[in-house]
């Protein structure tokens, strides 16, 4: 929606000094009303979207049998308008009402996970309004972390920042973030890898929603080489603009004695219940990304 401009932040921010003076029901129709606007005006993106969801309707409606594409795709653009205005308000949470928003699903799992002393990665996908996991893990968990690209503009990179980290959470810029999360999770950290977009030609080629995609090889390599758990964890937005926090049980690692092949199908377990979660809540995905743009050579 702000993509096309030289520096969305004063657009953003704007938008923010609205969205924290608006009741919860006002701030999500803004939201809903910003995403409608963008479905229309946004005709890239509108097409990106059509496509990727026409290719995976099929996988979908194993799940949905009466999903359509066009509702999918329409609703998947309010879904991103309320994510906006959603995280723009992310200053009015607290200790007391943060858990009216946002309700723990699976919490105990990752306690359980923490126990072993090897510390915990999260797979989160781009489900939901994936940025509520920041000040909910901020505030359920003493050692937590995630990976974070930087933005263009810097003072947008910044209000990014401070609402992430607001509860505690550490952002780990990417470069070098591999070394510093090998570290972390040795100290038993909880680490999150927002990682399921296009991972390019170094990635792993999963088939995914039917067609080979590209995979970050990085969250299942860590687990492998430090031993640490891996869960999926997603956020999933409720009817009533409330939310849940998700996380799986533990992805139960195959080891082979081959690292390459071992990073491969434990990928793809990831993969599946990446999968699960997208057809379970089609609407919610972030189909906007050209997530199929790399493909296997030959």
């Amino acid at each position: 929606m702000v993509r096309s401009l030289a520096d969305p932040y004063p657009i953003i921010q704007a938008l923010k000094r609205i969205a924290l003076r608006m009741d919860e029901a006002g701030a999500m129709r803004l939201g809903a009303l910003l995403g409608g606007l963008a479905y229309h005006l946004s005709g890239f993106r509108r097409r990106v979207a059509a496509e990727n969801v026409s290719h995976a309707i099929q996988h979908i409606r194993r799940r949905n049998p009466s999903a359509s594409p066009g509702r999918i795709v329409r609703a998947c653009f309010v879904n991103l308008g309320k994510n906006l205005i959603e995280f723009l308000r992310i200053p009015l949470l607290n200790d007391e009402n943060l858990f009216e928003k946002i309700k723990p699903c699976g919490l105990e799992r990752i306690y359980r996970s923490l126990e072993r002393g090897r510390g915990v990665i999260l797979f989160i996908p781009h489900l939901g309004n994936w940025e509520l996991l920041a000040p909910f893990y901020g505030a359920t968990l003493d050692r937590k972390a995630v990976i974070a690209f930087p933005l263009k503009s810097p003072r947008l990179d910044e209000l990014v920042r401070s609402h992430r980290s607001r509860f505690g959470l550490e952002i780990i810029p990417k470069r070098g973030a591999l070394r510093r999360a090998v570290k972390l999770l040795r100290r038993n950290y909880v680490v999150g890898f927002l990682a399921d977009q296009d991972a390019g030609r170094s990635g792993v080629f999963i088939d995914f929603l039917g067609r080979p995609a590209s995979w970050e090889r990085a969250p299942v390599a860590l687990a492998l080489r430090t031993g640490a758990a891996l869960h999926i964890s997603a956020d999933v937005r409720m009817p009533d603009d409330t939310h849940r926090a998700i996380a799986s049980e533990p992805i139960e690692l195959v080891i082979t004695g081959d690292f390459e092949r071992d990073v491969r199908l434990n990928t793809e377990a990831v993969v599946r219940a990446v999968e699960e979660l997208i057809c379970r809540y089609p609407d919610q995905w972030l189909w906007i990304h050209r997530r199929w743009k790399t493909q296997p050579q030959g």
